[in-house]
């Protein structure tokens, strides 16, 4: 976001002040400018433009199917596990700002309870816009239902909310318990859910959630969806995932 710093002189100055004050002011305004890039560090939308953060995955060459990441800063992109070769094949490919770079999985979750990755690339690589971003701020409280989300995929950036998992069967409810609605518009595995206000990671896109109703025709069963949701990795489970890399520091509120 530009900063504008408008002000005024009360007094005149003498031709022999100048000098120093101009040195004085240009200092003021470096220190001010370093405080400003400080506090910027905390959340995507006040360093930039949200989309520079999303990332596509891709396991092999050619492959059809891409997942989604989040690149966090200082060469770290946050997905989930299952979209990420397994433990045994920890290469991959990133594709951020138009380049394809190599990536090396650093750390693994679990589809059914923690369903994230780390992947590190080498950020020299990146272009400069890139590699200079902030560093990408974890929200330090968990979303609530009815809050405004943004989520964040490579080419589509698009509004949601979260929605109460207790409008689905406690088989679900036991399970999954951060849901989105706009299943059709948002972005899928990997892809962030940042909040709509502060513009701090709330979670990161896991899988699509479906209930259905069976019914009878033309002697047939038939079954169509009756809720439909998207479940996400909540920012609780992501601090602690990635605590050594994350630190405090890098918490909104």
């Amino acid at each position: 976001m530009p900063i504008m710093l408008t002000g005024g002189v009360a007094d005149p100055i003498g031709a022999g002040d100048r000098g120093h004050f101009a040195a004085r002011w240009c200092a003021f305004i470096v220190l001010l400018g370093f405080a400003i890039c400080l506090d910027c560090r905390a959340s995507a939308n006040e360093g930039g433009d949200i989309a520079r953060y999303a990332v596509e995955i891709v396991n092999q060459p050619g492959a059809t199917w891409r997942g989604n990441g989040i690149y966090l800063g200082q060469g770290l992109v946050l997905t989930a596990a299952h979209v990420v070769p397994g433990r045994r094949e920890p290469e991959t490919t990133v594709l951020i700002a138009g380049r394809q770079l190599p990536g090396i999985t650093i750390k693994y979750g679990d589809f059914e309870s923690v369903d994230l990755a780390i992947v590190k690339i080498d950020e020299t690589l990146l272009p400069y816009n890139i590699r200079h971003l902030p560093f990408l701020a974890v929200c330090a409280r968990d979303s609530q239902p009815g809050q405004p989300v943004v989520v964040v995929a490579p080419h589509n950036i698009a509004p949601s909310r979260i929605i109460s998992a207790e409008r689905f069967s406690p088989k679900i409810v036991s399970r999954f318990t951060t849901l989105i609605a706009d299943v059709d518009t948002t972005g899928n595995s990997g892809s962030g859910v940042f909040d709509a206000a502060s513009g701090c990671l709330l979670g990161i896109m896991s899988r699509k959630i479906e209930e259905f109703v069976y019914f009878q025709e033309n002697g047939a069963q038939m079954r169509r969806p009756r809720l439909r949701a998207k479940y996400f990795i909540t920012a609780s489970l992501i601090r602690e995932f990635a605590a050594p890399w994350i630190g405090t520091r890098y918490l909104r509120r």
